[in-house]
């Protein structure tokens, strides 16, 4: 199984390339455990593609290798992997829908740097933590998570060849062009529920202690580079922040 990321918003638009559809919800109880939920959606024809592009090599399959690949994704070994950081799986769906692979997915977990670790730490990737500032308020924000050293073992690609690399540049293009022909399809939405007042963030909007981040194909380019960031009331909460 490919990666499978944990919600960071630069990472997901400049992989997902504009043509799938995500929804991942993080609700934080007054210990910081909690539930963390995602559907994720993509048409046949454009799974097919991104497989295409990292079957190429080089930078493009890069950028490829960081969508979720739920293709060849073994339920059993991705238990056993976040279960060593305390995150279980409550329910996992993934099937063919209207001609698009839709997978639904539900984790519970301890405290959201372990949510991170599993997830992030296990595939690669952005995780998220809660920290506290001076005034006694929570700071939830993202950070990189270091990949474990099985999911970092593998062989540097040998050169190609002047030829071959014309090649691949020529079937990426191809490629590049079958994606963007989806580029309306393009949807990601990140929800976040605290466990106390939310005293400012930089979500597009915020429904009572829900902040909201919606990425489409019309604004992707303003978003990318952003990361969520929230503060919200310590009051009455009693979560461990992280270092």
């Amino acid at each position: 199984m490919k990666k499978l990321m944990i919600p960071a918003l630069a990472v997901l638009v400049a992989a997902l390339a504009g043509c799938v559809q995500v929804k991942m919800a993080t609700d934080i109880a007054k210990d910081g455990s909690g539930t963390y939920t995602m559907t994720y959606s993509v048409s046949q024809e454009v799974e097919q593609t991104i497989n295409e592009m990292r079957a190429l090599g080089g930078d493009m399959a890069e950028e490829m290798d960081e969508a979720p690949d739920f293709s060849d994704f073994d339920r059993d070994d991705f238990t056993k992997k976040i279960g060593k950081h305390g995150v279980k799986l409550v329910s996992f769906a993934n099937d063919i829908r209207d001609g698009r692979r839709t997978v639904e997915l539900k984790l519970s977990y301890p405290d959201l740097t372990s949510l991170s670790e599993a997830i992030g730490g296990s595939f690669g990737g952005g995780g998220m933590k809660i920290t506290k500032n001076g005034a006694g308020d929570y700071v939830l924000s993202s950070y990189q998570v270091q990949e474990d050293e099985e999911a970092a073992t593998g062989k540097d690609a040998a050169p190609e060849d002047m030829n071959a690399a014309m090649q691949n540049a020529a079937k990426s293009m191809e490629l590049m062009g079958r994606l963007m022909a989806h580029i309306s399809e393009m949807s990601m939405a990140i929800a976040i529920t605290l466990p106390g007042d939310v005293v400012e963030s930089n979500a597009h909007r915020v429904e009572g202690r829900t902040c909201i981040w919606e990425i489409n194909a019309n604004n992707m380019m303003q978003a990318e580079g952003m990361e969520p960031r929230v503060v919200f009331s310590g009051k009455g909460l009693s979560i461990k922040a992280a270092e």
